[in-house]
This record gives C-alpha cells, sequence and structure tokens, in this order.
C-alpha cells in the first residue's frame, strides 16, 4: 500500500512540522513506500520515502497520475493526517467484499491523544483507491483543483461514489483517521469550483459502511 502526499516545508512553523513529523511517524509502518510532493526533508527521509520536486499545493490530477502509475493500492491523504494502525486490516476487510475505493471523515484530536478524538466537519482528507480509478481521476478532475483548493474533496467523493458500482467504503465509523486541530492554514487557491456534475452533487457522506 502506497501513500501520496503534498508537504509543506517543515521550517514554514513549529505547528506545521510537529502535524507533519507526528502523521509520517504513524505511517511508517503502515505504508510499503510513501510519495512526498515537495522539498526535501531531512526528518522525512527513510528507505520508503520519496519526494517529488513540485511548485507548491500541486493539482490533484498530478497526484492522481502518480497514483495511477503505482502497482498496488494507493492513499492520497493529507500531510498532517494519522493514520491508525488498524488501517491495513480494515482494507483487507474491504477488498473481501469488493470494495475498489475508500474514504473517511477526519477525527479531530488536540495534542498526541488521537483516539479521544471527536467529528466537527465533513472533511475527508484522505481516499484510497486503485490506480485504474486513480487514472481515470486524472483524468476527469477539474485542472484547477489543487490541494488547498477548497472542493477538491468533495469532488473525488461524488466520482468514486458515482464511478464505483457501490464499491465505495466509508470507514468513519472505524475511527482510523485523525486530524490535529492546528491554528496554521494556507488556503491559497480557494477560488469559485468547477461547475461540473460532480462538484454540484450534494448528498451527504457517500459510501457503504463496512
Amino acid at each position: 500500500m502506497v501513500a501520496i502526499t503534498s508537504h509543506r516545508p517543515m521550517h514554514e512553523s513549529a505547528e506545521v512540522a510537529q502535524n507533519q513529523m507526528r502523521a509520517f511517524k504513524s505511517w511508517l509502518p503502515i505504508f510499503d513506500e510513501i510519495i512526498y510532493f515537495g522539498p526535501k526533508e531531512e526528518c522525512l527521509e527513510s528507505p520508503k520515502t520519496e519526494f517529488i520536486e513540485c511548485e507548491p499545493f500541486p493539482h490533484i490530477s498530478t497526484l492522481a497520475m502518480a497514483a495511477s502509475v503505482v502497482e498496488d493500492f494507493v492513499c492520497i491523504i493529507n500531510a498532517d493526517i494519522v493514520v491508525g494502525s488498524h488501517l491495513p486490516s480494515l482494507l483487507q476487510r474491504v477488498r473481501s467484499f469488493g470494495g475498489v475505493a475508500v474514504t473517511s471523515r477526519r477525527w479531530q484530536f488536540n495534542g498526541a491523544g488521537y483516539y479521544n478524538s471527536y467529528l466537527t466537519d465533513w472533511g475527508a482528507d484522505f481516499f484510497g483507491a486503485t490506480p485504474d480509478l486513480w487514472r481515470k481521476i486524472s483524468q476527469k478532475v477539474p485542472r484547477k483543483y489543487r490541494i488547498g483548493h477548497n472542493c477538491w474533496d468533495t469532488w473525488v467523493m461524488a466520482f468514486l461514489n458515482a464511478t464505483t458500482h457501490g464499491r465505495f467504503f466509508n470507514l468513519t465509523r472505524q475511527k482510523v483517521i485523525f486530524h490535529p486541530i492546528h491554528k496554521e492554514r494556507k488556503r491559497i487557491y480557494d477560488m469559485p469550483p468547477e461547475d461540473d456534475n460532480y462538484t454540484r452533487w450534494h448528498c451527504g457522506f457517500p459510501g457503504r459502511s463496512l
């Protein structure tokens, strides 16, 4: 299983560095490979880590294209998301039911105790899918959508819900995706969303519950 993400330079703030480092430590036992789109960071280096130089806040189509050429299940995930150790076993169950894609609402936490967390919004900072689905997403997602854009996750959720024919699973109840509450944010690509069927999609959080 592979993780693809776009990180921010660790020197930008102590909060950014702490959150990304904590997430990285949770990923190391879980993922076979971790691909960071962004500048090389010594503290994020490992035998599993690869860095790809790119502009800040890369396009979703770029990340999806990278995911499409990996010969494994691929998760596109925000760089500050802590992942629970039971994710691999959950994905085994999903596959046993014929699942090809997953997402989860993010459980918010303060400090290090992320299992004492709670749901506060409908944000989805995590999607897992097969390479062929990422290939389709890379071809269809509006070019304007980037990490940091306010509608990219809604678009991906709608696309997976519409195209996987009931094989898209929602892992929220399994409490596996955790997001730190933080003050510092950069949303430099907030802009009017694309006017297409997937962006206009509104019917709650999708996916079959496991």
